[in-house]
């Protein structure tokens, strides 16, 4: 059996754009902006749904971890099956703000939106 082969297409070079910033500029510009974030700012973290279609996977949703300060995102963590009981959501949302912290530092106030979350996330961020 003969497999036709599908005709090359000649290779296209993007023009990039001069005003447009390259992959390091977009870099140093985030270090920059997180260094910026005032190290007294209350960081805040939650948990929230992502609309999107995860594969074939009907009982996957896609919900982000997120921890934020000063009015930048400091962290995105991504899971398609998560918690809905505090306690574990309280551990999802503790391991955004660990991976958070190896980078900026604990902050001196964590806010959280809701107060069993809160609760239950307390008592793991006084072990850290």
């Amino acid at each position: 059996m003969a497999h036709a082969r599908r005709p090359s297409r000649p290779t296209r070079a993007r023009h990039r754009d001069p005003a447009e910033p390259t992959p390091a500029q977009v870099r140093e510009a985030l270090v920059d902006a997180l260094r910026a974030v005032p190290p007294d700012a209350p960081w805040e973290v939650d948990a929230a749904s992502i609309p999107a279609t995860i594969g074939d996977t009907p009982d996957a949703r896609l919900v982000a971890a997120l921890v934020g300060a000063a009015g930048l995102v400091l962290h995105v963590d991504t899971t398609v099956h998560p918690p809905s009981e505090p306690g574990d959501v309280a551990e999802l949302l503790a391991g955004a703000l660990d991976a958070a912290a190896a980078r900026q530092g604990w902050p001196a106030e964590v806010l959280v939106r809701h107060a069993r979350v809160a609760s239950a996330l307390a008592p793991l961020l006084a072990r850290r």
